[in-house]
């Protein structure tokens, strides 16, 4: 039997986890919130350049994008996970739905990876597969830029040096505040059926906009804030994701602690019955 100072001691130690892990809980929830408004923030956006598309190839699109980006090659894959724990099977569940799609498809064979987080690809490594470029997950909502553009270089990177045809990206999406599902996004290439997905959705209003700048120009601009648009939303919608996995988490540990804390005090309680 456990003595007095023995049950204090494992109470002040629970108590204490309690109060780590219900601050934590409380920061992922926060964390939700912020990442939550990027991705609607991000969705606006992307409606913008997606009526922009519509607009100019409602006019056609042979011009515009006669063929693929680049011949052969073979598939650029962007994986987003974690650099930090504590959120259940986030990782293990994005690495293996990705390597999952891409074995289902023979053309995705030969494929180039790169990954956000740590966690992410250290589970890539675990099932043989190595990524070639790691990059951290942003701290905060602004950072997500910047690492937007440095993985606009890197895609450039893989269609100049290694003629990257299509590039996937695979991210969990949230579902609520504690749950999130794995997702796919086909960035590139960008080819009639693509062109077509934007024709077919009818504009807003009973009055169709012009333009008076140069069309290739214009369409240029606009699939480049596509596609960064694209990189942008995926990343919050992870993050955003990473935060619900991490609040779930918590909450199931917090559970956890109390039903602990309830047995330590009733062995005390008993102990001290006894010891009187």
């Amino acid at each position: 039997m456990q003595s007095l100072e023995a049950l204090r001691k494992k109470i002040a130690g629970a108590e204490d986890l309690y109060t780590i892990v219900r601050t934590m809980k409380t920061l992922a929830a926060v964390n939700i919130r912020q990442y939550e408004k990027a991705v609607e923030s991000s969705s606006d956006y992307y409606r913008t350049v997606e009526l922009g598309l519509n607009t100019v190839l409602r006019e056609g699109h042979d011009d515009l994008i006669p063929g693929p980006l680049v011949s052969g090659g073979g598939t650029g894959i962007l994986v987003f996970g974690s650099d930090q724990g504590l959120c259940g099977s986030f990782n293990e569940q994005i690495v293996s739905f990705a390597l999952d799609f891409i074995d289902e498809r023979e053309e995705m064979k030969e494929h180039a990876i790169a990954c956000v987080g740590s966690r992410a690809y250290a589970v890539l490594e675990e099932k043989g597969r190595q990524a070639g470029e790691l990059y951290g997950v942003p701290g905060y909502p602004g950072g997500i830029t910047p690492l937007v553009q440095d993985l606009l270089l890197k895609l450039e990177e893989w269609q100049r040096r290694k003629k990257i045809r299509h590039v996937f990206i695979f991210h969990n999406r949230p579902l609520s505040n504690v749950s999130y599902k794995p997702n796919a996004i086909k960035v590139l290439p960008l080819d009639p059926g693509w062109a077509g997905s934007f024709t077919q959705k009818k504009w807003p209003s009973h009055i169709l906009p012009v333009y008076t700048m140069d069309r290739r120009q214009l369409f240029s601009a606009l699939v480049s804030e596509y596609i960064f648009v694209s990189l942008f939303r995926a990343l919050a919608e992870s993050m955003a994701g990473e935060n619900a996995a991490r609040l779930s988490s918590m909450q199931a540990a917090e559970r956890n602690i109390e039903e602990r804390l309830d047995d330590l005090g009733r062995s005390y309680r008993n102990q001290r019955q006894t010891s009187i």
